[in-house]
């Protein structure tokens, strides 16, 4: 097995688990799982074989490339392209078999051509701007209904939309939305085009069985890795290994700045990990990982490759052994949820954030 200096390991049991927590939760609605980011950096291509092999039909993405990159790793299911294309990813659409979502209406004429010239009909989704106010269309229910009447190689497959707010509770804003989407989807078979696939439910409501916002299908992201709700299991953990070990002075700087000095005789345990590898440079002072079972609090800046990491109450720490960044050590356990609050962000920011020079491992 590959040995690395700083790494992940993903549980893709985990990951299948969590699945089908979130499959009882929305019973009635097809599953469209994310896998975006590299599967907000699990690895999607392997997330999204173990998902297919157990029953998983449909996966979204950002991008064609996205899409192509699970194609080439033998993804046979459905690949939806969550966000707007960019006139030279439409050749992909057809050569990787992708489902687009068209957030304009203007985009119609030229797919429909292009489906043409291949002597396909292509299904197509729609996304309309419910009160998100970022992608999506503000065209009516007539005049999407209008569009696809007059393209003659496009099928009307699905309507989505977005939530803009993603608290436990149902609220005013979430409220307006489900109405705005659900006069949007009864107007739209009124005229004898509903599509068969309704959406605009991610993590948040199916885990906290906001039964009103699932629809026909629903797309977990976040959930599939295990957050935000104790009920889910996070599937990453993130390790690094100590490379030095040295004796500070009381009143000796730790890193860039001078912005820790020591106040009693302590050892320093650095690193392999940076702002590089995704660890926030700025972070308040709880912030910590385990050694050997023990908190061991961050010293001094963030550097691009090291932190620091004081061990002076840990038991005797050597080069070689394991940081906990992410995961449990001695009864103790860290999540993307604690490094997030942290540094005042959020967990999908720290697990995004973990750089491509930061190795992964599987595991049962």
């Amino acid at each position: 097995m590959t040995e690395y200096r700083c790494w992940t390991e993903v549980s893709l049991g985990a990951i299948e688990r969590n699945y089908q927590r979130l499959s009882q939760t929305a019973p009635g609605s097809e599953l469209l799982c994310v896998v975006k980011a590299d599967a907000y950096r699990h690895g999607a291509a392997a997330v999204a074989a173990r998902l297919e092999q157990k029953g998983a039909r449909w996966f979204g993405v950002a991008n064609a490339a996205e899409g192509a990159a699970l194609r080439a790793a033998g993804i046979s299911g459905e690949i939806l392209i969550l966000g707007e294309l960019c006139e030279f990813e439409y050749e992909s659409l057809f050569e990787h078999r992708l489902t687009p979502v068209v957030h304009d209406l203007a985009k119609v004429p030229e797919l429909d051509r292009r489906a043409g010239a291949r002597g396909v009909v292509w299904p197509v989704h729609v996304k309309v701007d419910s009160g998100m106010g970022r992608l999506g269309c503000k065209s009516t229910p007539r005049e999407i209904a209008g569009a696809f009447g007059q393209a003659t190689h496009l099928r009307l497959e699905g309507l989505m939309s977005h939530l803009a707010t993603t608290a436990e509770e149902i609220t005013p804003q979430t409220r307006d939305q489900l109405a705005c989407f659900g006069r949007m989807a009864a107007e739209l078979a009124a005229l004898g085009a509903a599509p068969r696939w309704r959406h605009l439910s991610a993590t948040v409501p199916i885990v906290h069985r906001h039964s009103e916002t699932f629809a026909t299908m629903v797309r977990p992201g976040l959930g599939l890795y295990g957050y935000p709700t104790p009920a889910l299991e996070p599937a990453l953990s993130w390790k690094a290994r100590v490379l030095l070990v040295k004796q500070i002075a009381p009143g000796e700087p730790v890193g860039y700045g001078a912005l820790w000095r020591a106040e009693r005789p302590s050892r320093i345990a650095v690193l392999p990990c940076g702002y590089a590898d995704g660890i926030p440079h700025r972070l308040i002072r709880q912030a910590h990982v385990l050694v050997n079972g023990c908190p061991a609090p961050l010293r001094g800046a963030v550097s691009m490759d090291l932190i620091s990491v004081d061990v002076t109450g840990c038991p005797a720490v050597a080069p070689g052994d394991i940081a906990i960044l992410i995961g449990a050590s001695g009864g103790l356990a860290l999540t993307a949820q604690d490094w997030a609050e942290w540094a005042g962000t959020i967990p999908y920011v720290i697990l995004c954030g973990i750089g491509p020079r930061v190795g992964r491992i599987y595991v049962p």
